[in-house]
């Protein structure tokens, strides 16, 4: 199926010559990038309202040193944050950003998930792209890692949802986790306090130890009468 473009199409087409090149020498090194990011996410609900301002790769982090040396070489713009274990290629407003499979394409419980990739063509150039239900896990460690882009991975949360008519995944599991079942409540007993989500981080944790959730409760009442 022929890919449309983003709702910011004319920098898009922009992008996609640089990504393009970007790739190329990517693969000149050896390395055969994988999508995922923003664009994953238009993939796959192929709405054509949502903008993808860059494009997000993973490669092994031991082949860092092999396409440094080409982007060196091609004297195209980069920086190596080695603490998030990233690399940011840049010219002008067009951005390509080379993550680490190895640091990154893991799970909540830093187990790394399967190594099985769907294919696509990008525009003329046949690449391996994040599976859909790997971007739905992926979303729970995003938002809990998150801190400056926090509010942009809670906006995908939404979007995906409205795209899937159901909440994700994990968070209907960790809502099944907590939520009481078969309670027989006296008249007389005190309100029963359950969390609920919220992204106020100020507010205090309310979960039991061993539930890991990216989201931060708040609590509302449930009157027994």
């Amino acid at each position: 199926m022929k890919l449309k473009y983003p709702k910011n199409k004319d920098h898009f087409k922009k992008l996609i010559p640089f990504a393009k090149r970007i790739i190329k020498l990517c693969k000149a090194a050896g390395i055969n990038p994988i999508i995922y990011g923003s664009f994953v996410h238009f993939y796959h609900t192929r709405d054509s309202g949502m903008k993808v301002n860059d494009l997000d790769l993973w490669i092994p982090e031991k082949k860092y040193p092999a396409i440094i040396k080409k982007l060196e070489k091609e004297k195209i713009n980069f920086k190596y944050y080695t603490r998030w274990h990233t690399l940011i290629i840049e010219e002008g407003k067009l951005k390509v950003e080379l993550d680490s499979l190895d640091y990154y394409y893991r799970d909540i419980k830093k187990k790394p998930y399967p190594k099985s990739f769907d294919k696509v063509d990008f525009y003329g150039e046949e690449m391996r792209i994040m599976k859909f239900p790997i971007l739905e896990k992926f979303y729970e460690v995003a938002l809990k890692e998150s801190s400056e882009t926090r509010k942009k991975v809670e906006s995908r949360i939404k979007h995906l949802e409205k795209f899937l008519g159901r909440k994700l995944e994990w968070k209907r599991q960790f809502m099944l986790q907590i939520q009481p079942t078969n309670l027989k409540i006296k008249s007389n007993s005190p309100p029963l306090i359950i969390p609920r989500w919220s992204t106020n981080r100020s507010e205090r944790p309310l979960f039991r130890r061993g539930v890991e959730s990216c989201a931060i409760p708040n609590i509302f009442l449930i009157n027994p009468r």
